[in-house]
């Protein structure tokens, strides 16, 4: 979302959002007493991710200066 706070001044907000269900490799992987990951399918969880951006752009002489925070 952009928001033109001035002329010169531009305010930019940005969410994202991103779901990772397990495969499914890591769900029917092969699990045996000597396997080097110790954990097993059933405890497997969808990873979730937000992500927040808001950035200001100030038009200095025709050259853009923008500061990002994340």
């Amino acid at each position: 979302m952009d928001y033109d706070l001035t002329d010169q001044t531009r305010l930019n907000f940005a969410y994202a959002y991103q779901m990772k269900a397990p495969s499914v490799d890591d769900i029917y992987a092969v699990q045996y007493a000597r396997a080097k990951a110790s954990a097993t399918a059933r405890e497997l969880e969808a990873q979730r991710i937000h992500a927040y951006r808001a950035s200001m752009m100030n038009n200095l002489s025709g050259y853009w200066l923008t500061m990002i925070c994340y």
